[in-house]
């Protein structure tokens, strides 16, 4: 029993409104540059990507490591969020949506 603690503690903590209160680390608007890649500062980083579209359910949820990247790259003729080098896509950026990374507050 004690092998999925871990995994439940994951789930509760992606259920819709237990994320506590996050802060802003990287925000891409639809008509602003890419900017460069970030690297996590410290371990084991909970990162949230939320759309403008809801601000309250992330799109995306991942935990990295120091050393790890983080961000949003051009991949052919589109814009992704990545983060440890797994391209989350950003399908409805062209219709002006604005894509931000979260973290929690401390």
């Amino acid at each position: 029993m004690r092998r999925f603690a871990p995994f439940a503690v994951l789930l509760l903590a992606l259920l819709p409104g237990c994320i506590g209160p996050t802060r802003p680390v990287m925000t891409l608007g639809p008509e602003q540059p890419i900017p460069e890649l970030a690297t996590v500062g410290e371990p084991a980083v909970q990162l949230y990507l939320f759309a403008s579209t809801d601000e309250k359910k992330p799109v995306y949820s991942i935990v990295l490591n120091k050393y790890e990247k983080y961000g949003f790259a051009r991949t052919g003729t589109r814009v992704d969020a990545v983060a440890r080098g797994i391209l989350i896509s950003l399908p409805d950026r062209s219709e002006g949506v604005t894509y931000t990374w979260r973290v929690p507050e401390k």
